[in-house]
């Protein structure tokens, strides 16, 4: 299955979804609770839907984020996220970046949930290996990495379970699978192309 035909997938999925919100009720719900992410992410240098669930070696990393919610319904929301994350990679190299997601989420169930997202960002890479410049008199020396910057787009789709009842306050596990593909931080290619399976934590920073 190519990339497009799993984008087609993707957004027919996300129809039918949506077509499901029709004639929801809107949440009671009118503050803003400004759900906070906390998540432990394993790295594959990887396509789309490729090595998602590979769990060795293990390049780990740490996302963190914000969602800010536009439209809540019964059993839907329109939101968006802003992550700042990163990972180590001893084979393919480290990198910071900072996405931002317009999402989408559906309530199958009270406790379960189904997340889709697109959005853009800033990937920073930065190489395993050190670097080293040529000065004037024909000798190297080692020179800081200050990473090579990009551009960046990515989607994820998560599946979510509502641990609220259980402990008394707003708490959600959840896995995610997330793409992101961004510029190249080396001459062998044009894009570095990145997998990340999340398993993470969702509470809310508003006190009831």
């Amino acid at each position: 299955m190519t990339f497009k035909q799993i984008l087609i997938i993707i957004f027919l999925i996300l129809i039918v979804l949506i077509s499901k919100t029709q004639g929801q009720e809107p949440s009671s719900t009118k503050k803003q609770d400004f759900p906070f992410y906390l998540s432990y992410n394993n790295h594959s240098w990887a396509f789309p839907f490729n090595s998602i669930f590979r769990l060795n070696p293990q390049y780990p990393g740490l996302t963190t984020g914000i969602e800010i919610n536009y439209r809540v319904r019964s059993k839907s929301k329109l939101f968006q996220t802003f992550e700042l994350g990163g990972f180590l990679n001893q084979a393919s190299g480290n990198a910071l970046y900072f996405n931002s997601n317009l999402a989408f989420r559906y309530s199958f169930v009270p406790a379960i949930h189904f997340d889709i997202g697109l959005g853009l960002g800033a990937f920073n890479s930065y190489r395993i290996n050190d670097i080293y410049r040529l000065t004037e008199s024909g000798n190297y020396i080692s020179i800081k990495d200050r990473g090579v910057s990009a551009l960046s787009n990515n989607l994820f789709l998560s599946l979510g379970y509502n641990l609220s009842t259980a402990f008394n306050k707003e708490l959600t596990l959840y896995v995610r699978y997330q793409w992101i593909a961004s510029g190249a931080y080396w001459d062998l290619t044009t894009i570095r192309p990145s997998g990340l399976l999340h398993i993470g934590i969702r509470t809310s920073l508003r006190k009831n």
